[in-house]
């Protein structure tokens, strides 16, 4: 078994956050700080991952005249970056911060079209660095152009050396990859209800109103070996422990920005089982990171 985490994400992103007094729709906005950082679920997920004292690489691909940048910022952040070269641009996404109203509002580019071939390079770089990995970290959407069968060869590559995958993916991605037995799928009540119900549920519904037929998925997948937790904003995190749903308050904190917060408990939950903790205990240790990072302007950051 390897010594390092394979964060896996294939929409890479810079992101450009805006601190407002107050955000006031229609009109002008004047801006009282700015920052640009790397992130995407994957940047987010290794760097905090890294910030726990864990090795971790990040594969994504990336392009265009934003390279340098990306490539830059990656390095000041002690992100081992593995990177498949394409023509790609990186694409921007932006967050404006309200700070009298301590909302957060993110604006997100879509992602730029793979090139040809692109496919083809990732999985020759997926395979290689699988020799020294312990868990496989898939996150995020793919950007247009890559096949629907990407994930699943990645999930069952993993599961065949024994790897633990842990998933934060939705939609037909996750319902592709789960006949390969990936160890545990990490996303929101709104992801997982949207990827398996007729009507989304939105989140920070509370777990007492959840309908049966989400409960039921949920038992189901874990039936089929592979955990479930699902986040779901400031109400309890639901799971799944011995045939029961179980619940986990996250601790109150007035929030600063909330980018990146669901990355954070993706690699705590990670971290955690690698560490050999419960389940319980895995789960309180991500939420601890998103809480630590709600607090903090730069997102998908524990300090």
């Amino acid at each position: 078994m390897g010594d390092s985490f394979l964060v896996v994400c294939l929409n890479p992103t810079l992101q450009m956050t805006f601190r407002l007094d107050a955000l006031a729709p229609g009109q002008v906005n004047r801006v009282r700080s700015h920052r640009l950082d790397l992130a995407g679920k994957g940047a987010n997920t290794a760097r905090v991952l890294r910030q726990l004292g864990e090795d971790a690489v990040h594969l994504t691909q990336a392009g265009g005249r934003h390279l340098e940048t990306f490539l830059k910022l990656a390095a000041e952040d002690g992100i081992t970056m593995r990177h498949v070269v394409g023509e790609i641009e990186i694409r921007h996404c932006y967050t404006l911060l309200d700070a009298t109203a301590h909302t957060t509002t993110e604006i997100v580019e879509p992602g730029c079209e793979a090139s040809p071939g692109l496919e083809e390079a990732v999985r020759d770089e997926y395979s290689t660095l699988l020799a020294p990995t312990h868990t496989v970290i898939i996150s995020g959407s793919k950007a247009p152009g890559f096949s629907d069968a990407l994930y699943p060869w990645m999930v069952e590559a993993a599961h065949s050396r024994g790897i633990r995958v842990v998933l934060d993916i939705r939609g037909d991605d996750l319902v592709n990859a789960l006949p390969h037995r990936p160890s545990v799928v990490k996303i929101n009540v709104n992801e997982f209800s949207s990827t398996f119900l007729a009507e989304p549920i939105p989140e920070e519904t509370d777990p007492q109103r959840m309908p049966s037929e989400l409960t039921e998925r949920m038992l189901a997948i874990e039936d089929g070996g592979c955990r479930v937790v699902l986040t779901n904003g400031a109400k309890p995190v639901m799971y799944v422990e011995e045939g029961r749903i179980e619940t986990i308050a996250p601790a109150h904190v007035e929030p600063v920005n909330a980018i990146g917060s669901g990355d954070a408990v993706t690699a705590g939950l990670a971290a955690g089982l690698r560490r050999g903790l419960p389940l319980r205990e895995a789960i309180e240790l991500g939420l601890d990171c998103a809480r630590r990072n709600v607090t903090l302007e730069k997102p998908g950051t524990i300090e």
